[in-house]
């Protein structure tokens, strides 16, 4: 149906509406619609300020409407806000403003019943016709029953609850059709067709007097986000959960590991983002994911201790590959830990160290010597009390009276323990003496 300019003008002007936020929303008026008359199926009505889907066993027979969309600019709106091609279509629905059909030419009296919205492929044209003065060219009854005897689709069904006034709001379902049509910014047309015996469903038109009671569809779209999944090796089993999803939405990768393999972990750019076989994740961006698997045979874990009285190591032994493993380093009295190291290089400098079992490995835990401090406190003219911490074992006094390397001997003297220190007490030296603490381990 063809508008006024001054309409015409309007409703290009009001469009599109975005909406800030998540996902965005472009509302599209018809550029073209019409309904048809199977009682009169060579006449077209174009022109007329109503639209008018009707079952066939009514009185004055059935009634179907035709509606064509320009999705080019939701397409644009959409290109311009996240990008060419970078998102999803989320949502299309169909709004209209029920009205009633006073003409003689409909049948007279609403009736709640079914609505079938059909994608149709083909070339129409609109028309000039009216209830009251029909055309004869532009889309006709006969011309639509052919069109929808081609290539169509089928993106919903409404229930109409028989209301002369209000809403109709028509959500249409993704099917592949209209989501190429949206996505590719193409011409798209729909034919509401009875879905029952007994629907009388009337709403205005885009020829319609005010501007603001035409119809439109509203397209709702957001970014998306491609997740790309994979699995090492590529016999080691599969992989599912990836495609593309809209931002902000929830996504769960599954991986599933082939007889004789076990699943390892998910990682991303070679760093591991999971340990576990199913991986749920908010989609914030494209992301490019590998399952990692490893053939089923078992992971040797060996450690030790260096020094070996300076502690020592467990969580050693067999582990199925994928497995979770835990080494502790324990260091003896008298010692402290510093690392865990695999062929030389420091692999952890925490005593507990977790890892994965992903091949045979050796580590080995490092321990040093707690040194002790030989403290000397003169108590009264000529007398001395020398001592050290009595918690590090395996620390002996040795007394020298010159600091010849081969003067040095075990002291003879008492050692008494006084609050968790070992002290001796050292009187009349005449001469020099020196002390040290000598370790046998």
């Amino acid at each position: 149906m063809r508008l006024p300019a001054a309409i015409a003008l309007a409703l290009c002007l009001a469009l599109p509406a975005l909406v800030e936020g998540a996902t965005t929303s472009v509302q599209l008026g018809p550029v073209a619609d019409a309904f048809t008359s199977a009682a009169n199926p060579d006449s077209n009505y174009g022109g007329a300020g109503a639209l008018v889907v009707s079952a066939p066993g009514l009185p004055n027979g059935a009634f179907y409407t035709a509606m064509q969309f320009d999705f080019s600019t939701a397409k644009t709106a959409f290109d311009t806000a996240y990008g060419t091609g970078g998102w999803m279509v989320t949502g299309v629905v169909l709004t209209g403003n029920l009205s009633t059909g006073p003409n003689p030419l409909f049948n007279p009296t609403v009736t709640a019943g079914k609505v079938t919205a059909t994608w149709f492929n083909g070339a129409w044209t609109e028309g000039v016709g009216n209830p009251n003065a029909p055309g004869t060219s532009g889309i006709t009854h006969n011309s639509l029953v052919t069109l929808l005897a081609g290539t169509t689709e089928v993106v919903g069904t409404y229930v109409y609850d028989g209301s002369p006034s209000g809403t109709l709001t028509f959500p249409l379902v993704l099917n592949p059709h209209l989501l190429g049509s949206v996505t590719g910014g193409s011409m798209a047309s729909l034919a509401l067709t009875p879905a029952d015996s007994a629907v009388n469903l009337f709403f205005n038109s885009r020829s319609f007097k005010t501007t603001t009671a035409q119809p439109y569809i509203t397209v709702t779209a957001g970014a998306a986000r491609v997740i790309t999944t994979s699995a090492a090796p590529a016999a080691g089993g599969s992989v599912s959960g990836g495609g593309t999803f809209l931002d902000g939405s929830s996504v769960t990768l599954s991986a599933t590991p082939a007889n004789n393999y076990v699943f390892v972990s998910w990682t991303e750019g070679g760093r591991v983002v999971s340990s576990t076989a199913d991986y749920t994740f908010i989609a914030g961006a494209s992301r490019t994911l590998m399952a990692n698997f490893a053939l089923n045979i078992p992971e040797v874990i060996t450690t030790s201790a260096a020094p070996a009285a300076g502690g020592t190591t467990s969580g050693d032994g067999t582990y199925a590959p994928g497995g979770s493993v835990l080494l502790t380093a324990t260091p003896a009295a008298g010692y402290a830990f510093v690392n865990w190291t695999e062929g030389g290089t420091v692999a952890s400098t925490s005593a507990s160290y977790s890892f994965i079992a992903g091949s045979n490995r050796a580590l080995v835990a490092h321990f040093s010597l707690i040194i002790p401090v030989l403290s000397i406190v003169a108590t009264a003219p000529g007398s001395y009390t020398l001592s050290w911490p009595g918690a590090l074992p395996g620390w002996a006094l040795q007394e020298n009276g010159g600091l010849g390397a081969n003067l040095w001997a075990g002291s003879t003297r008492g050692v008494s323990i006084v609050g968790g220190q070992n002290q001796v007490t050292v009187t009349g030296v005449g001469n020099r003496r020196f002390f040290r603490l000598v370790h046998t381990p």
